[in-house]
């Protein structure tokens, strides 16, 4: 250190190896010597918080995407730095063999965290907590990047109706953290005969909502012609639902849920095909079979006004709508 110090440098150094919870733990339990570092170090994130490197004295953090999944990634308002590394880019470009499917779209993330580190400091670009806030939660490795500019702190878990049928055969818990999101878990199915109407605790203004659910469609037969019908919607997806903002003002506005875009299927034949144009996570589900839920995030086109309600309108009889959770997040 001396001697970087004399050369007026500063020395970096990746943290996962000095978290617990991460790297450092045995065989060679390197978190013990975090304490003894010099604080004068440069600590980068590599996936976690910079926050337990902070709480040992080191001032100078800085937050690098690696191109893995980010929606866990909290904003830390201490964080001085910003910046990604290479590390799974060729491979999410180009080499989709089984082995590292996972990285398909690590790629898009990597992008617009080099974006905004290499223009962090231009004139009229959010300051790094804000960005984080509105973006990062939405980079992780699938093609979903859409900003919320009016995202605020607050998030409000929904109550939704529970078949505790659907519940049972699917193995769901009744509460889960995903993507960051802590989401009540409910089930409820929702055919072209009727709407699933959701009454808000208060008119509040809401940013967006995130969505936990899928299609549960019935069987193979029916799969294999919305799959067919979905091609002729492409690259805009075939609309198979659309929510509905009620607003306090007797205004609504409705949003398109388009298949293979902003809701998958619940069933794969194909574990990449969760990777979807609006997916911000996937949820898998521990049953025998190889199904997952997706979440989504709407952004509210219009946060200034209070909403009241949301509705959930299924229209096509081929593919119900399977709602799991709904989470509203306050504007900031």
């Amino acid at each position: 250190m001396k001697i970087i110090n004399k050369l007026g440098l500063k020395m970096v150094m990746f943290d996962d190896m000095l978290l617990q919870k991460h790297n450092g733990e045995a065989p060679f339990n390197l978190y013990k010597i975090a304490e003894k570092l010099p604080r004068d170090i440069v600590m980068m994130s590599w996936s976690d918080s910079n926050e337990p490197m902070y709480k040992l004295g080191f001032k100078q953090c800085w937050r690098i995407d690696n191109g893995f999944s980010a929606d866990f990634r909290k904003p830390f308002p201490q964080t001085t730095g910003f910046g990604t590394i290479k590390y799974p880019f060729i491979d999410s470009m180009f080499n989709h063999t089984p082995d590292v499917k996972w990285l398909k779209f690590c790629f898009q993330t990597q992008l617009q965290c080099a974006n905004y580190a290499w223009n962090r400091e231009a004139r009229g670009v959010l300051p790094m907590t804000e960005w984080t806030l509105q973006n990062m939660p939405n980079l992780m490795g699938t093609y979903n990047t859409q900003p919320n500019p009016s995202a605020g702190n607050k998030l409000t878990q929904i109550d939704i109706f529970r078949d505790e049928k659907i519940a049972a055969k699917l193995k769901l818990k009744t509460q889960a953290e995903i993507g960051s999101i802590p989401m009540k878990i409910g089930a409820v199915e929702i055919t072209p005969d009727k709407v699933y109407k959701i009454e808000l605790p208060t008119a509040d203004n809401i940013s967006s909502v995130y969505i936990l659910g899928n299609c549960d469609v019935k069987n193979k037969a029916d799969i294999s012609q919305l799959r067919k019908q979905a091609k002729l919607g492409l690259p805009y997806g075939m609309i198979v639902a659309k929510y509905i903002f009620n607003y306090a003002d007797g205004t609504k506005t409705e949003m398109p849920i388009r298949l293979g875009r902003s809701i998958s299927l619940l069933q794969f034949t194909d574990p990449q095909t969760r990777y979807i144009k609006e997916s911000r996570a996937v949820y898998p589900l521990v049953t025998d079979q190889q199904i997952a839920l997706n979440q989504f995030e709407l952004i509210n086109p219009y946060p200034e006004r209070p909403v009241v309600s949301i509705e959930i309108e299924s229209t096509n009889k081929l593919a119900p709508v399977l709602l799991v959770a709904v989470t509203i997040r306050n504007t900031k």
